[in-house]
């Protein structure tokens, strides 16, 4: 293809910002249009599939100018991609169908051209978000979002037990916090309708998906572990001790069957089966759901706590 057929093929994009985005990451027409966007833009071209595949892939370009240009990063301060990470997000890209995985797609590929992103954990990131849904993506964001608030939440009801709100004003005190702790259940709740998880039958895909996927985990509290702990914190004191060596030993080898026990308990306490949080009510209000480690890389990676 000559410069010039790449050049029209790039002018033919539907969008000003896909254009500038596509020329920064492929380090502009001459050297990175020919041997690679070229590719992907003339083998989408043809049918209605590849034309639905083009219009995904531009509207996510369109996300990543937007991202970066919220991030107040110019596009002439990015680097071009190389081929190999260019055609695994633009390939994944064009294939997304919902407007929240496209967003995705746009910040990987931000953080892709920051540099920001470890080399060697791109596949796998790729890998994931191409596994997920926008119900997927509705209960990671609640996941990241909602414990922040309900702590908000527990801390005013803790303010509202408190010794100072006993000892002057009690009243209007205790009216001024239980007001603040309505409103700010009442906004938790207008949060988590507004994300559209309605469906139980949903919520339950997404979090088996995202227990597939390695994102999420169950949340023991420290209530259960205090208590599993304790029974392993038992010594007697010194000067009982009749038979020390022994009796050490013997409590060694009870804790070490005890920690075992505990996985066993812990893995039913934090069972699958319980729903990812409960926000009936005040009193009732806990998440029991929460990311792993890799769950916390890859929402980063993709710009979801942003």
């Amino acid at each position: 293809m000559s410069d010039d057929e790449a050049q029209g093929l790039v002018s033919a994009l539907p969008s000003k910002a896909a254009t500038e985005v596509l020329l920064a990451a492929t380090s502009g027409v001459s050297q990175g249009i020919k041997g690679t966007a070229a590719d992907i833009w003339g083998g989408l071209i043809g049918d209605r599939i590849h034309q639905w595949r083009q219009r995904n892939l531009v509207n996510s370009l369109e996300k990543t100018a937007h991202y970066l240009e919220q991030k107040g990063v110019a596009l002439s301060d990015v680097a071009a991609l190389p081929d190999g990470p260019m055609y695994m997000i633009f390939d994944g890209a064009s294939k997304a169908e919902t407007n929240e995985i496209r967003e995705l797609w746009g910040r990987l590929l931000a953080k892709e051209m920051c540099q920001e992103l470890d080399e060697a954990r791109l596949p796998l990131f790729v890998d994931t978000l191409g596994s997920i849904t926008s119900d997927d993506v509705k209960l990671l964001e609640l996941l990241i979002g909602l414990p922040s608030k309900v702590e908000d939440i527990a801390l005013v009801a803790k303010r509202r037990f408190s010794k100072q709100a006993h000892e002057s004003d009690l009243g209007q005190q205790f009216d001024n916090i239980r007001q603040e702790q309505d409103y700010l259940f009442a906004a938790l709740k207008r949060w988590e309708k507004g994300y559209g998880l309605t469906s139980a039958e949903n919520i339950e895909f997404s979090k088996q998906n995202l227990r597939r996927l390695g994102l999420i985990e169950p949340v023991v509290s420290r209530g259960q572990r205090r208590g599993m702990q304790g029974l392993t914190n038992t010594r007697f004191a010194t000067e009982m001790r009749v038979f020390a060596g022994q009796i050490d030993q013997g409590f060694d080898q009870i804790e070490q069957a005890f920690n075992g026990f505990e996985d066993w308990v812990t893995s039913r306490l934090a069972g699958w089966d319980r729903p990812w949080a409960d926000t009936s009510s005040l009193n009732s209000l806990a998440v029991y759901f929460k990311l792993t480690a890799y769950g916390n890389e890859f929402t980063q990676s993709v710009g979801a706590h942003d």
